[in-house]
C-alpha cells in the first residue's frame, strides 16, 4: 500500500493522459483498457490514507466503476444495469454532499423545488 501512497497520483495522472491520447488517437481497445484502470488506482490511493475518506465516496466510486465496466458489453441487460450503477454513484454522491453542509442543510424550499424540477424534466 505504500507504493500506492507515494505513486498512485503519479500513475493516475498518466493512465488520464494515456486514455485521452486514446480518444484523440482512436485506439479503442486500449481506451476501454485505461478507461477500466482509472477509478481502481484512485480507489487505491484513496485507500491508502485509512480514515480519512468516507464510506460513502469509496461506493460511489465503486458504483462509477461498475457503471464502466458493465457498459462495456452489449446488451439491453447490461447497459440498464450500468445505468443504475451510475444512479447508485449519483446517490451516494448526494449522500456525501449533503453530509458536508450538515450545519447548513439549505432551506427545504430548494430541496422541493429541485424535486419538481427534475420531475418535469424527467417526464419530457
Amino acid at each position: 500500500m505504500l507504493l500506492i501512497k507515494k505513486y498512485g497520483l503519479p500513475l493516475f495522472l498518466v493512465v488520464l493522459i494515456l486514455h485521452i491520447a486514446c480518444i484523440y488517437l482512436e485506439m479503442s481497445t486500449l481506451r476501454l483498457i485505461t478507461k477500466l484502470l482509472l477509478l481502481p488506482i484512485l480507489i487505491l490511493y484513496l485507500a491508502a490514507e485509512p480514515g480519512k475518506t468516507s464510506v460513502v465516496v469509496y461506493m460511489g466510486l465503486f458504483c462509477s466503476f461498475m457503471g464502466d465496466l458493465l457498459l462495456t458489453r452489449s446488451g439491453e441487460i447490461f447497459f440498464l444495469s450500468g445505468m443504475l450503477a451510475f444512479i447508485g454513484t449519483h446517490v451516494c454522491n448526494i449522500l456525501f454532499f449533503y453530509r458536508l453542509q450538515k450545519g447548513h442543510p439549505g432551506k427545504p424550499v430548494n430541496l422541493v423545488l429541485a424535486v419538481v424540477v427534475l420531475a418535469v424534466i424527467s417526464r419530457g
